[in-house]
């Protein structure tokens, strides 16, 4: 678990995020239009829509990947193969903490 700022917050002082990583489990129960936190490259938190449906194999039932969306032009798939997974990095807000700490929320853990 780890805190990184909200990505769209441009104020002197920004929104802070406690985060951690999403799990396998989590993302296979994804589906389509749902929005997602991920770590940008700016080092911010920014989100991502899932675009299309999960795709599975019968020959491989651990495997996985599914299509999300990034603004107007930017597009990834993030896939699970072979216990390695390569996309985003997607996060799970644990808590918001606003600007100068003064105000801290937590969220409900979904699973």
């Amino acid at each position: 678990m780890y805190q990184i700022r909200n990505g769209y917050d441009r104020r002197k002082h920004p929104t802070f995020f406690k985060v951690r990583l999403m799990g396998k489990e989590e993302m296979r129960k994804l589906k389509r239009g749902d929005g997602v936190w991920f770590h940008s490259n700016d080092g911010g938190a920014r989100m991502l829509r899932v675009t299309g449906q999960t795709q599975t194999w019968k020959t491989r039932p651990d495997d996985f990947r599914f299509p999300v969306k990034y603004g107007m032009y930017e597009s990834a798939t993030c896939e699970w193969t072979g216990g390695r997974y390569s996309g985003p990095n997607l996060l799970v807000i644990v808590e918001t903490i606003s600007p100068m700490g003064s105000l801290r929320i937590k969220h409900k853990e979904v699973l």
